[in-house]
C-alpha cells in the first residue's frame, strides 16, 4: 500500500500542475485577445498645409489623424480600440474594408452610451464628424457580420480649422492643398466684410470628385456645391454679414486628391463718360473683370473685345441688380456688341469672363455716342405704326429690345411699309 502511494502520488501532482497551467494560459490568451487596444494620436502625423499666402494655425485646433490596419481573423471576433477624447473635438471615423464582406462600427462614450453607430455594410463606413461631448476614454468596436472574416483600415480624423488671410483688401487669395486620407475633410476660415462679393473656385489636379461648402458666421450655408468631377465655381457670392466664414472641401468616399482653391474678390473699375480703350488681363482661374459705366436714357454704346491669344472669352452687360441686359457667349474670336441702346439712366456693368480656368490678356474698346437718340415705348411705336400705315391687324417689330425702339429705326420701317419718305414723328 505504501509502495502504491509513493508510485502514484507524484503523477497526480504533475497532472494537477499541468491542468492549472493550461487553464491559466487559456484565460490569459482570451483576455489579451479581447482587451481593447489603445490608440494614441501620433503627433508626427500632423500635417501643416503649405500655401502661397500667410497662414495662421491655431495650435489648440491641431489636427492629428490616425490610421490602424486590422483584421477579423475568427468567426464572431470583435476588435476593440480606445482613444482619449477632449470635449469639443470633432472626429470622423472612417472604416475602409480591404477584404471580406460586411462590417459594423460602433463608438461608445466614457459612460458607455453610444456616440455613433452604423449598420452592417458591404461598403466603406463613414460616420461624419462627431462632436466629443465629454473628455475621457472612448471605445471603438469593429465587428464582422456572422461568420465572416476580413481585413480593414480604421481612420480617426480630427477636424481643425486653418485660418487664412487676404494679403490686402484689393488682392485675391489662393491656397494649394490635398485630401491625403480616406474620409478627410479640409476646413478653412477667413474674415469677410458685409457686402463683399467673392467667387470661390476649386480647381482639381485630376478629375477626382470634390465638393465645396461655404458657411456663414452663423453656420448657415452661403453656398453649397455637390460632388463634381469638374472644377467647381460658385460665382460671386455677396457676404450678408461681417465675421468669420468657413470653407469645407470634401472628397467623395475613399478618394484622395490634390487641389487649389481660389477666393476672388470682385472689384469694379469705373469707366469715364468718354470713349476709351483699355488693356487688361485675367490671371487666375475663375477670375472675371468688371467695368462700371454710367449711361443716359437713349445713349448708344458699342463694345469691341479683342482676344489677344485667341482663348475663349465672353462679355456681358448687367444692370445694377446684376441682371443680364446683354450676354455674348464664349468665343475664341474677337467679340463685338454694336449700337446698344440703354432704355433708362443708370449704371451698368460690363463683365469680361474666360471659360473655366483659362487665363488671357485682352483689349477692349468702348465707343460712346453721348447724344441720346430719341426712343419710344414699344406700345406707342406699334400704335403709331398702325395709324400711319392703315393696318388694322397687330403690327409687330422684330428688334433686340422688347420694350423700346430707336425712333430712326421706326421711321425706316414705316417708310418701307407705307411707300412714302415723308414721315415725321413728334413726341
Amino acid at each position: 500500500m505504501q509502495l502504491f502511494q509513493k508510485t502514484i502520488f507524484p503523477h497526480k501532482i504533475k497532472t494537477i500542475i499541468l491542468i492549472v497551467f493550461i487553464l491559466l494560459f487559456s484565460f490569459s490568451w482570451g483576455y489579451a485577445s479581447n482587451k481593447p487596444k489603445k490608440i494614441s494620436f501620433n503627433t508626427s502625423s500632423y500635417k501643416t498645409k503649405q500655401a502661397n499666402i500667410e497662414v495662421e494655425i491655431n495650435s489648440a485646433e491641431s489636427n492629428y489623424n490616425r490610421c490602424i490596419n486590422g483584421s477579423i481573423s475568427f468567426a464572431g471576433e470583435k476588435d476593440y480600440y480606445t482613444f482619449i477624447g477632449k470635449v469639443g473635438e470633432k472626429v470622423n471615423f472612417y472604416l475602409k474594408k480591404e477584404s471580406g464582406n460586411s462590417l459594423n462600427l460602433k463608438v461608445f462614450k466614457p459612460d458607455s452610451s453610444l456616440l455613433t453607430t452604423s449598420n452592417f455594410n458591404s461598403s466603406d463606413i463613414e460616420t461624419g464628424y462627431q462632436t466629443i461631448s465629454g473628455s475621457g476614454t472612448y471605445t471603438i468596436v469593429v465587428d464582422a457580420a456572422g461568420s465572416t472574416t476580413c481585413d480593414y483600415k480604421l481612420s480617426l480624423l480630427k477636424s481643425y480649422v486653418q485660418h487664412i488671410k487676404f494679403a490686402n483688401e484689393s488682392q485675391n487669395l489662393s491656397l494649394t492643398s490635398n485630401i491625403s486620407t480616406e474620409g478627410e475633410q479640409d476646413y478653412y476660415s477667413f474674415f469677410g466684410q458685409k457686402g463683399e462679393k467673392i467667387n470661390f473656385y476649386l480647381m482639381k489636379e485630376y478629375r477626382d470628385y470634390l465638393s465645396l461648402k461655404v458657411l456663414k458666421p452663423d453656420k448657415s450655408y452661403l453656398t453649397s456645391q455637390n460632388f463634381n468631377s469638374s472644377d467647381i465655381e460658385t460665382d460671386y457670392q455677396t457676404l450678408s454679414e461681417t465675421g468669420n466664414y468657413t470653407i469645407i472641401v470634401d472628397a467623395s468616399g475613399s478618394r484622395i486628391c490634390n487641389y487649389t482653391i481660389y477666393l476672388l474678390k470682385r472689384h469694379d473699375q469705373f469707366i469715364s463718360d468718354s470713349s476709351t480703350c483699355l488693356t487688361n488681363f485675367i490671371s487666375l482661374p475663375g477670375e472675371k473683370k468688371f467695368f462700371s459705366v454710367k449711361v443716359k436714357k437713349g445713349e448708344t454704346f458699342s463694345v469691341f473685345l479683342y482676344n489677344d491669344y485667341k482663348k475663349y472669352l465672353g462679355v456681358s452687360i448687367v444692370n445694377s441688380e446684376d441682371s443680364f441686359f446683354i450676354k455674348k457667349g464664349f468665343s475664341s474670336s474677337n467679340i463685338e456688341l454694336n449700337d446698344i441702346i440703354f432704355p433708362e439712366d443708370g449704371s451698368y456693368i460690363i463683365v469680361v469672363d474666360t471659360a473655366g480656368k483659362k487665363t488671357c490678356n485682352f483689349t477692349m474698346n468702348i465707343i460712346r455716342n453721348n447724344a441720346p437718340v430719341p426712343i419710344l415705348n414699344m406700345q406707342d411705336a406699334i400704335n403709331a405704326a398702325n395709324v400711319l400705315t392703315g393696318i388694322t391687324s397687330q403690327f409687330s417689330i422684330d428688334i433686340n429690345n422688347d420694350n423700346y425702339i430707336n425712333l430712326n429705326d421706326l421711321i425706316l420701317i414705316l417708310q418701307s411699309v407705307s411707300n412714302t419718305s415723308n414721315i415725321n414723328i413728334y413726341k
